[in-house]
């Protein structure tokens, strides 16, 4: 008899466990960022900041990126002899460095995307 109340017990649990992983809204959220040039339109560090957590868009270059991460050169950056590097996939990297997993560029924009749940907001950076 005990064996059998075990059994239901773990029976209980198991299903107790897949529908409470179940409800939980998991889902996956976009963010497009479309990297710019220096005079160009460049979103503000607070909406920036915002959309590398939540999603959303935003336009981006290598200065502002500095501003946000002031050793942004020397993670990101490769440089060749001349100490030039190309800015573009640097920001990408920058990007799915805060988790989001590159997927495609389309017109430009390049498209990330991240798991997101309920339970991930408190583990967002």
């Amino acid at each position: 008899m005990n064996r059998l109340w075990y059994a239901l017990v773990l029976l209980l649990l198991v299903n107790m466990f897949f529908f409470y992983d179940a409800a939980i809204d998991s889902s996956y959220r976009i963010l497009i960022v479309k990297i710019e040039d220096r005079d160009s339109e460049i979103s503000e560090i607070p909406v920036i900041l915002e959309s590398l957590r939540k999603g959303g868009m935003i336009n981006i270059n290598v200065e502002i990126a500095r501003k946000i991460k002031p050793n942004f050169d020397e993670l990101y950056a490769i440089t060749d002899s001349e100490g030039m590097f190309r800015g573009g996939p640097a920001l990408l990297n920058w990007v799915s460095d805060h988790g989001w997993k590159f997927t495609s560029t389309t017109m430009g924009d390049s498209v990330f995307t991240k798991k997101w749940s309920i339970l991930s907001l408190d583990r967002l950076r």
